[in-house]
């Protein structure tokens, strides 16, 4: 699919702008009850399938915008997700990162059984379901992480911005001059991006809700 978006600097700062507010509006889901959790949940659902879809029928100028929507639509829903299962599991928030990152591994290790190959951009065809099964649990996975810092017994999130800077510029070199398979590197940094996004995003959500209080 030649229309998807290039790998370059410009796809990891939009990747940031995506998921900051995306993951301001999924803990704003996930404070307003079980009323209207499952609804929404629903509605982000259609957005992500949508935006994916429409990553393939759209014409080239709109393609971008199709996937980043998609984007948005399952950086919200993985937000939405990571807290309800940290609820569900009663287990905390690194037992849970461990749940996730496990049944990552395994999503990993069947596309490669099927395919040959792990799922990235660009993507064909037959890797489409695996780069977006893998996109919703990379993403999960990096939102029980920013939880887990940002929780009172974890952390926190100031010690953690050096670390994680540091892998973002690791994984960064990794990716251009290519020592390592440059998959596995696409998908540590798109975890090292959610991560950093729904720190950012939830940082600017505490310091919000004071003053719309």
């Amino acid at each position: 699919m030649a229309t998807l978006p290039s790998v370059t600097l410009v796809f990891w700062a939009t990747k940031l702008l995506v998921t900051v507010p995306a993951q301001m509006i999924g803990q704003t889901i996930n404070q307003w009850g079980k009323a209207l959790l499952w609804p929404a949940t629903a509605a982000l659902i259609i957005v992500a399938f949508a935006g994916a879809a429409g990553g393939r029928i759209a014409s080239v100028r709109l393609a971008g915008a199709a996937f980043w929507t998609a984007t948005f639509g399952v950086t919200v829903l993985t937000t939405v997700l990571a807290e309800r299962l940290d609820q569900t599991l009663g287990i905390g928030d690194i037992p849970a990162c461990l749940h996730l990152a496990v049944v990552l591994l395994i999503c990993f290790v069947l596309d490669y059984r099927f395919t040959g190959t792990v799922p990235m951009l660009p993507y064909g065809w037959r890797q489409e379901p695996f780069f977006w099964t893998v996109a919703v649990l990379a993403q999960m996975f990096a939102s029980a992480v920013a939880d887990w810092l940002l929780d009172p017994g974890g952390s926190a999130a100031g010690p953690a911005v050096g670390p994680l800077a540091a892998g973002i510029l690791m994984v960064s070199a990794l990716y251009f001059f290519k020592p390592v398979s440059r998959a596995i590197v696409f998908w540590a940094a798109f975890v090292l991006a959610g991560v950093a996004g729904a720190l950012a995003g939830q940082m600017l959500l505490d310091r919000i809700s004071p003053l719309t209080g």
